[in-house]
């Protein structure tokens, strides 16, 4: 493209028309992004220049251009909802291309204006979009994200509630089978962290948005009210709650993973099904989840919801006590053990018959041997399915220093020295 001709494109300069008119100008040249005199009025919000290039140039509305972004794109990146209005206009003028200009998609992330525009934080943009072309809300991009999903995921909460409450069947798809109420639960975990990011988060209206987002039966939305309280007015979330990302990941998982305890409590209470048996790829729920990340709050949390949580294995035949003990969580394995209705899990055995001290005596967590080698409960002399006892696994651990090997060996036998004792005169 002649730099004049950018130049008089990026300044609104009418010469440019004037010239366009007398055929004086090349309307075809290209920027080296292959960017036409459309997308450069447009880059730079220069709206009476591009009326006019519309006007006289028509067929440059639907050019795009090395990234596959068309004029509408440029727009929508840039904020500008006179600019976005203009372009669709226009395109309703041209009878002789039907192509749908709010539809089209870029090459790199297939985004739609729609996309962008959400990207960008642009709410009056992205609700011009959606009125011009609800089924715009239907698309995704080449990362399988929905604009709902990608506005919860920015933290653009005001478009994210706008699409529940205006285009209650708006899907909720994202990225690595994420759905928009796992963003939702990991964007309410960092709100406060992100707040300097996008001006309108705050942590409350990300409490109100989970809290929407349960409403959703199967995977469409429903219409979206609240009380003055940041609980919904009903319930029934159970088909987003239940879907599961690539890992197999609830949005449950996620709240456990990041010990987002509020997000826990209104995913339990508000879903008529129980979530806290679902199982990730690995097998693990979210009690497991929340063991490895040692979050004993959340724990208790689902427990005090479904007593029967922690009685779940994972793939390995895991119970969350051997999570815990594999991952030198001390709080969780402290808690397990003083909690008389989760006994069950202490000498539990695994597939390959290791109970929680055999995962212990097998690592190099000299502190989670010692706790469990001083509770009573734990059988000391329980054999795997090699018939192999803690001591033997503490005695070949090449991880153990000699010197706790030694005084864990010298424990582990006067421990259970005490514990027959203890049996004999019970």
């Amino acid at each position: 493209m002649d730099s004049s001709v950018f130049e008089e494109a990026a300044s609104g300069n009418q010469s440019l028309i004037q010239r366009l008119q007398q055929h004086s100008v090349d309307p075809q040249q290209k920027t080296p992004q292959k960017n036409t005199i459309l997308h450069i009025a447009v880059m730079y919000n220069q709206k009476d220049i591009s009326k006019e290039v519309l006007r006289l140039c028509p067929w440059q509305l639907h050019q795009a251009n090395t990234d596959g972004n068309s004029p509408l794109h440029t727009a929508a990146k840039i904020g500008s909802k006179q600019m976005v209005e203009l372009l669709i206009d226009g395109s309703d003028d041209i009878e002789s291309q039907q192509y749908d200009i709010i539809r089209m998609k870029n090459l790199k992330e297939k985004d739609t204006a729609l996309h962008v525009a959400v990207k960008n934080g642009h709410f009056a943009v992205a609700k011009l979009l959606m009125e011009k072309d609800p089924g715009s809300l239907d698309l995704v991009n080449d990362d399988n994200e929905s604009p709902l999903f990608l506005a919860v995921e920015g933290g653009f909460l005001n478009i994210a509630q706008h699409i529940l409450l205006q285009f209650p069947s708006a899907p909720c798809r994202g990225s690595n089978g994420m759905n928009a109420l796992h963003a939702a639960v990991i964007r309410a975990r960092n709100a406060r962290k992100f707040e300097y990011r996008a001006p309108d988060l705050s942590l409350e209206k990300v409490r109100h948005l989970l809290c929407g987002f349960l409403l959703h039966a199967g995977n469409k939305c429903v219409n979206v009210g609240y009380r003055n309280t940041n609980q919904p007015t009903q319930t029934g979330g159970d088909g987003l709650a239940e879907e599961r990302d690539v890992l197999g990941w609830t949005p449950l998982h996620c709240a456990a993973h990041l010990g987002h305890l509020e997000a826990t409590k209104i995913l339990l209470q508000n879903s008529s099904t129980c979530m806290a048996h679902l199982q990730d790829n690995e097998g693990m729920s979210a009690v497991h989840i929340a063991a490895k990340q040692g979050h004993v709050n959340v724990m208790e949390q689902i427990i005090s919801h479904k007593p029967d949580a922690c009685d779940s294995v994972d793939n390995r035949g895991w119970n969350p006590l051997h999570v815990a003990v594999a991952n030198a969580k001390l709080n969780v394995v402290r808690f397990i053990l003083k909690t008389p209705r989760l006994e069950s899990l202490i000498n539990a055995a695994d597939n390959e018959g290791n109970t929680p001290l055999h995962v212990a005596a097998a690592r190099d967590k000299y502190s989670i041997i010692t706790i469990l080698v001083n509770e009573i409960k734990v059988r000391k002399k329980a054999q795997n399915h090699n018939f192999q006892k803690p001591i033997d696994l503490i005695r070949t651990n090449p991880n153990i220093g000699e010197l706790y090997k030694a005084s864990g060996l010298i424990l582990l036998e006067f421990r259970y020295d005490i514990a027959i004792l203890t049996h004999a005169f019970v």
